[in-house]
């Protein structure tokens, strides 16, 4: 698939999302093995998508269809794979931040000066994080009971580590960059 796909291969490498063509129209599901359509996801509007993520276990796609001119700002759709539903749509959300959950159905996702967990099942937000700025990436712990995120404030990339169980609390650790960061790992 060349430069005109956007692309995500799921967890098992057995599918393959694409966004043809580099995205204002459907997504499509198909088998790597032998390139066979599995699944059309209409596209929720005529925004194009550069960005999509699966869920650690293959049962969740997010898709972030990008607002013009730079996708500062995204709708974020949110399909169930088991019958290609799409579940949760998101509109209008800042930057790109979004994470699943790595065993429950719940995706994470950021919002203007915080992030908030959606129970998937329900359609539901569950939970709420003020955060000091807007998220730029969000990561569950491998246990889900923290989460990092990344985010500036006055010129400074502050990177922190918070409890899930308490979104009030103050990060468990935190730390200011000067120069810009992009990602953590």
């Amino acid at each position: 698939y060349g430069e005109k796909f956007s692309r995500a291969l799921d967890p098992s490498f057995e599918r393959i999302a694409l966004a043809v063509p580099r995205g204002r129209g459907p997504v499509e599901i198909r088998s790597t093995s032998d390139q066979r359509l599995l699944a059309t996801l209409p596209a929720s509007t005529n925004l194009p998508v550069y960005v999509m993520e699966w869920s650690a276990d293959g049962r969740f796609l997010a898709v972030k269809r990008d607002h013009p001119p730079s996708g500062m700002r995204a709708d974020w759709e949110i399909w169930e794979t088991a019958n290609w539903r799409r579940i949760l749509l998101l509109r209008d959300l800042p930057l790109g931040a979004v994470a699943f959950h790595p065993r429950l159905p719940r995706v994470f996702l950021g919002q203007r000066a915080g992030a908030a967990i959606w129970d998937l099942e329900s359609g539901t937000e569950v939970s709420r994080f003020p955060l000091d700025g807007t998220p730029f990436w969000l990561r569950f712990a491998p246990d889900g009971d923290r989460f990092a995120t990344l985010h500036e404030l006055r010129g400074d990339w502050i990177a922190s580590v918070h409890a899930v169980t308490n979104p009030s609390a103050a990060p468990l650790a935190s730390h200011a960059f000067a120069a810009r960061l992009s990602t953590c790992n």
